[in-house]
Order: structure tokens, then C-alpha cells, then sequence
């Protein structure tokens, strides 16, 4: 039986948790390799030591087939686990394309809406499923993840579609653990998932605050709100089925989340980082509002002025 070859490409805290989850699973196994595409210290690191997982104060140390920074380490693979910020999708595809085949599956695990629409447009070799997952989980130094919460669940499938490809991958990946679910409503799940994401990401990132101190504010807590209101009405001018009550919705599941937690986009700005995910959560609502002529003023409006932060 030819061994089943999986590269997650970008070991951050979603590629992180998700990576170690895959390689301590398979670490001994004759029918799966896992393969670590990292990059630095923190590649370094694990070729040493092992990447380490903390979840909820459990340590576990997981040990990859290979990490490397160069693909050309690797074999034809099988999974590619795209797990980059959206901002280097495009980047980290032409990196693995050389290692695509023809049965190659590729599971982009970015922020947003649009991933599987812009990696056609760039390679026509391997299939992409579309995914997204909910999930809090960070770097805290070479080397180690830390997982926070009860919040860590996969979705990803096709629209409408049974795929014989991705039933093996969701038994490989909850064999491992990974709370992997596959589904034919995709569209639906990843546009509730922006829909919460791209509102806390841009309300947390314009305000500088984290989550909890944030809804303690009724007048910012009323801005997030219009921002849930306003991506909630692109959604439904595109005919997405989602579920009503959005705001509802949406509140309750940041009511749920640990103290200090924010978006990844708001811990970028707190770094000072420049590359950020800014166009893909909070411009696109923008661009999209105006294609389709959905008003997005409060979008409209924090968007400005975090760009005119980040270039100041």
C-alpha cells in the first residue's frame, strides 16, 4: 500500500496545532508521513527538539517525517495544508506546486472567503477544498504551541459534493485527534465564520482592544454589532444560506472566548507588523459591498483608518 504523504506548510498556530496533532498520530506509522514546511529558528528548533504542544496545559512533543525550507526536501505529496496568513497564499502555493501531482489535494486554511478562487486562478494541477477552522492557538517561542480554549474544530469539503479523496483525509485526520468534520454545506460554514471573523478582526484592530474589555463598552459594542450587520447583508445578497440572527450569533461566541484573547489581525498591528490581513478581512468587505452594492459604512470607515495607521 503506498504511503499516504501530508505537508502542512506553515507551522503557526494553525499549521502548529494541527501539524503536531498529525505527526505525533503518525509518527511511527507505515502508512502516513507528515511533513513540516517551517522556516528560521522555529524550523531549527523542531529538527532538534521536536514541536511541542501545550493544550490546556498539557505538554505533548511531536515529531514530523521532515522539516525543512525547501520543497524540493520533500516527495510528490498527497495533502498540502496551507496554512500561511492570506496575505502569503500566492507565495506559498508557487512554492509547492512542484511537489503537486494529479491526485494532490490542496486545504487552504486561511482567513477569508476567497482562498480556494484565488489558488484556481494561480495552478490548475491538484484539486482544492475549501476550509476554515475556529480555532485559538499561537507561537510562544521557537519551538512551541500553545492552544487556548475548547475552541478547535476543521471544516472543509466541496460544495454540493462527495469527494472519495477527502472522506480518507477527514478518517486520517480525526484518527489524529483533529475534530475534522467534512461537509457539503461549506459556503455556508466559512461565510459564518467571516462573517465573526472579519467583524471582530476589524472592530478589535480599530478600537486597539482586546475582546472582553471591548463588549464592556456599549458604544463600541454597537459598532460591532453594524459591522456584523453590514457583512451579514453581503452574504445574503450572494444567496448564501446562512443561519439567522447572525449578531446573536456572533455575540455569543466572543461571550465564550478566554480572557485577553483578540484577533490575529489585531495582535499583527500590536507587533507593528506591516504585512497584515486587513485587505482579505476587512477590504474585501469593502470591495464586495461595493460590487454589489451593499452598504458597508461602518467597514468603510475603520478600514481607512487602519490603513492610514499602518502607513503613518
Amino acid at each position: 500500500m503506498k504511503k499516504i504523504n501530508i505537508l502542512i506548510v506553515g507551522i503557526g498556530g494553525v499549521g502548529g496545532y494541527y501539524g503536531a496533532l498529525l505527526a505525533k498520530q503518525y509518527e511511527q506509522d507505515e502508512h502516513v508521513d507528515v511533513y513540516f514546511l517551517a522556516r528560521g529558528t522555529h524550523m531549527e528548533q523542531i529538527r532538534k527538539d521536536g514541536l511541542r504542544l501545550i493544550e490546556n496545559g498539557v505538554e505533548s512533543i511531536a515529531y514530523p517525517t521532515m522539516a525543512s525550507d525547501k520543497v524540493e526536501d520533500f516527495g510528490p505529496m498527497d495533502y498540502v495544508f496551507l496554512c500561511t496568513k492570506s496575505y502569503d497564499l500566492e507565495s506559498s502555493l508557487a512554492q509547492v506546486i512542484p511537489i503537486l501531482h494529479e491526485q494532490s489535494y490542496i486545504i487552504p486554511l486561511q482567513n477569508g472567503v476567497n482562498n480556494r478562487e484565488i489558488i484556481l486562478k494561480n495552478q490548475n494541477i491538484a484539486a482544492v477544498a475549501h476550509a476554515c477552522v475556529y480555532l485559538i492557538s499561537r507561537i510562544e517561542k521557537p519551538g512551541l504551541i500553545v492552544k487556548k480554549g475548547q475552541v478547535d474544530s476543521m471544516y472543509f469539503g466541496l460544495e454540493n459534493q462527495d469527494n472519495h479523496r477527502l472522506t480518507r483525509l477527514q478518517e486520517i485526520l480525526q484518527k489524529a485527534s483533529v475534530k475534522a468534520v467534512l461537509t457539503t454545506e461549506i459556503e455556508k460554514i466559512i461565510w459564518e465564520k467571516f462573517i465573526f471573523l472579519s467583524s471582530i478582526a476589524t472592530a478589535t484592530t480599530f478600537f486597539d482592544m482586546t475582546i472582553h474589555p471591548l463588549l464592556a463598552d456599549d458604544d463600541k459594542t454597537s459598532q460591532l454589532c453594524q459591522l456584523i450587520q453590514e457583512v451579514t447583508q453581503v452574504a445574503l445578497a450572494q444567496e448564501i444560506d446562512i443561519e439567522g440572527n447572525q449578531e446573536h450569533r456572533v455575540m455569543n461566541i466572543l461571550r465564550g472566548l478566554p480572557a485577553g484573547a483578540t484577533a490575529s489581525m489585531h495582535s499583527d498591528f500590536q507587533k507593528g507588523k506591516t504585512n497584515t490581513e486587513v485587505e482579505g478581512l476587512t477590504g474585501y468587505v469593502l470591495r464586495k459591498g461595493s460590487e454589489l452594492q451593499v452598504p458597508v459604512h461602518a467597514f468603510k470607515k475603520m478600514y481607512a483608518a487602519i490603513k492610514a495607521r499602518v502607513s503613518s
